[in-house]
């Protein structure tokens, strides 16, 4: 699926991704757009199967995380390759990564913002939503539903992040140290 917008996009949507897969595949395009000569934007939106508590790339997991507490809820956990926060990423969730060619993150958070929330912001806002953006996350009265984080990965500057459906909050707490 292709779409034509500003600086020319192309489209990715997978359903049903282990958190595993969710994870390879934006870092496996990062990798195959960085060897292009002319690689194009990519926006991947993808949603999961499973729950997965995920660590941001500068975070310490055992420091972060409960393994026990995710091991006995049967919630798998991982530090991802891109900055941001420890959160709960479940099926209540979409998911996007931004591929973006000659950008080196990490980026001053106001640029960040600049590029990654106005979208999602938007669409809150078309559903009626009355979303704003405070530093690297959507609100919606004074509750976080979006959070963005990015990574440098060759060529490749990554921005992922979530709009929150429903949050598990029980469990996410349950899961953290």
């Amino acid at each position: 699926l292709t779409m034509s917008v500003k600086n020319s996009w192309r489209v990715l949507i997978l359903d049903d991704l282990k958190p595993v897969e969710s994870q390879v595949v934006w870092h496996a395009c990062a990798l195959s757009l960085s060897e292009e000569e002319s690689p194009q934007n990519l926006l991947i939106i993808q949603d999961l199967t499973n729950k997965v508590m995920s660590c941001g790339f500068h975070q310490d997991l055992q420091a972060e995380l409960n393994l026990k507490a995710c091991e006995s809820r049967n919630i798998s956990y991982a530090r991802r390759l891109a900055g941001g926060e420890t959160f709960l990423l479940d099926e209540n969730q979409i998911f996007f990564n931004m591929l973006m060619p000659g950008y080196q993150f990490p980026s001053p958070p106001q640029k960040l913002v600049k590029i990654g929330l106005p979208a999602p912001n938007k669409l809150c806002h078309s559903l009626g939503i009355p979303s704003t953006i405070d530093l690297n996350e959507l609100e919606v009265r004074g509750r976080k539903i979006s959070g963005i984080g990015s990574a440098s990965i060759e060529k490749i500057g990554v921005l992922v992040g979530n709009l929150a459906i429903d949050f598990d909050l029980n469990t996410f707490v349950s899961c953290l140290n």
